[in-house]
């Protein structure tokens, strides 16, 4: 599966201090993989995705490990029932990143405990 996927990840120019700032700032989140994929997450439980006009990578496809690329495929094939296996699922996870860094940032920076902000928001929405 994982020769569908592209090369780069790509993220809103406009919004790469934030996948910064969470990663090294925060102390939440040891790598911009994570960022990446706590937003992604984030912004499909949402239900938001935005299309990113002005592209930054951020990371090659290389840093995602199989359990990553199953939720990446988890994330497409949820989104859209037909959704082909030879179909870069990162386009779409891109887009809901791209919303859902937002929301991150907002968790994390809302109150003297990002982390504890985070497992109350996943807490409410699935127990």
């Amino acid at each position: 599966m994982n020769r569908y996927i592209k090369k780069k990840i790509y993220i809103e120019e406009s919004k790469h201090d934030k996948f910064v700032e969470l990663k090294t700032e925060s102390g939440i989140f040891s790598s911009m993989k994570d960022v990446f994929m706590a937003a992604a997450s984030l912004g499909f439980n949402k239900g938001g995705y935005e299309r990113i006009n002005s592209k930054r990578d951020i990371f090659d496809k290389d840093v995602f490990d199989e359990h990553d690329i199953s939720l990446l495929y988890a994330i497409a094939i949820a989104h859209k029932e037909d959704f082909k296996i030879e179909t870069d699922p990162l386009v779409l996870v891109e887009e809901y990143a791209n919303t859902g860094i937002d929301e991150l940032y907002v968790l994390v920076n809302n109150g003297a405990d990002g982390l504890v902000n985070i497992v109350e928001e996943v807490l409410i929405k699935f127990s």
